[in-house]
Formats: C-alpha cells, structure tokens, sequence
C-alpha cells in the first residue's frame, strides 16, 4: 500500500533498537534505546541480529524493559517468515481479552533476515480496531537517538497484525506487508 525509500524504521540490524509509542509513553521494545550492545543483543536462545523473533502466545503485551522482554520471545534461523501475518496468542482466545491485559498493541515479529528482507509486525490483542493514528515507531539506530520513525493513519483490526517491510524484501513478505518503507 505504502513504498518508502530508506531509511525507515525496518532497515535495521541486530543492534538498533525499536521502540513503539502511543503518544504518550512507550508500549513496546525491541533493545535498548539509546544503547549500542555491539553487534546485537541476547535474546532468548539466539540474538536480535540474524534472527527472526515471535513473540511467544502467552505473552499479552508489550515490554519497556528488555531484561525481561529479552525472555519473551521464540527466536528461529534468519529468512524463517512462516509466522509473517497473523500472531497466535492466548489474549485471541474464547470471549476476547483477558481482564487487565491485552489492552494495548505491542510488537509481535521481528524479521532481522539476510539482506534487505526485513519487518516489524504489530499485533493488536484488543476486542476492539486499533487505529495507528496515534502511535509511532521508533528506531534507535546504533544506540544513538531516534533516527528514523513511521506512522501510519491505517487501523489494525481485532487479532489482526500490521506488517511493515523493506522494498527489498522478499516477495512472499512483501505480500503480507501492509506498508513497504
């Protein structure tokens, strides 16, 4: 729907942080802000470089603390994109969300592929659509400040995910993607 040039917010590699944001405070992390770790940080059994990473199904929202949000992701083989599109989690089940959680969007993929095939998936856990209007993505490249950002005015609906990717991705991802920066 969307083509951006670089940079954007998903050409990044393992060591730039994403940060996703409400307008009001920050929801969701992938890294640290404003901290370079080298080439990557620890995540799981593997790292944020190289790496596809899904959020795991018991998890029901976002992580402003990657000491613990480091803990709650499946992390598999760069260009593993049979997750990309839709997020099994346990907020999906039954009556909607549980009580006190599920209540905000958070990021459910992370795709650090060879190249440029690369993504960010979104997941929206709510009972309700969720417009992108007043959030923002982040990225923190190099430990450094926020250096490039994406919005959107495109509504993620109830259980649904929004995927962001490079230009350059592969096609099976770029077919799933919602914007192409």
């Amino acid at each position: 729907d969307t083509i951006l040039s670089y940079p954007s917010i998903v050409h990044f590699n393992g060591d730039d942080a994403l940060i996703l944001f409400d307008g009001t405070d920050t929801i969701d992390v992938l890294g640290v802000p404003g901290v370079d770790p080298g080439s990557s940080w620890a995540v799981g059994s593997g790292s944020t470089a190289n790496h596809t990473l899904v959020r795991m199904s018991n998890v029901t929202g976002g992580s402003t603390d990657w000491t613990t949000g480091a803990l709650e992701w499946d992390v598999y083989p760069q260009n593993t994109w049979s997750f990309i599109g839709a997020h099994a989690n346990s907020c999906s089940g039954g009556g909607g969300p549980l009580p006190g959680v599920c209540s905000d969007l958070f990021f459910s993929e992370y795709g650090e592929g060879s190249s440029n095939h690369k993504y960010v998936e979104i997941y929206n856990p709510t009972s309700s659509a969720i417009s992108l209007s007043g959030y923002t993505v982040y990225l923190s490249g190099n430990g450094g400040s926020y250096t490039n950002t994406f919005t959107s005015n495109a509504s993620i609906a109830s259980g649904d995910v929004y995927l962001v990717c490079t230009n350059q991705a592969d096609t099976l991802i770029q077919a799933a993607s919602d914007t192409i920066l």
